[in-house]
């Protein structure tokens, strides 16, 4: 209630008397939880194991007993700057034993009807 229960007023009148929202009235804001523990955790987990993914650090955060989400733990990495380190496409390297051969085709018409 806003007012005092001698009134009689309804919740709903005393709201609109008051310019106030119901769903504002009953609203209690939840308070933000510090994350500076899980991110020094998710950190030395990835400093020990750079190859760890958001996905594999999620692992061994459950494995540990913490209770976190996966998109939780991506967007912290990204907050920190965390990448996991992985092997990249090698297919423009020129191996020693590989010939590079001409395109034979290169000069080739092709008429087509």
């Amino acid at each position: 209630m806003l007012v005092s229960p001698e009134l009689k007023i309804t919740v709903a009148r005393q709201c609109e008397l008051l310019s106030v929202e119901r769903s504002g009235l009953y609203y209690k804001p939840v308070p933000k939880v510090d994350d500076t523990v899980m991110m020094n955790r998710i950190y030395d987990i990835w400093y020990k194991s750079p190859c760890f993914g958001y996905r594999r650090v999620t692992k061994v955060l459950r494995r540990e007993g913490m209770r976190v989400n996966r998109k939780k733990v991506k967007r912290l990495m990204d907050l920190m700057g965390l990448k996991a380190i992985f092997p990249g496409p090698k297919t423009l390297l020129k191996g020693e034993h590989h010939k590079i051969y001409d395109y034979a085709l290169r000069h080739l018409k092709c008429n087509t009807q």
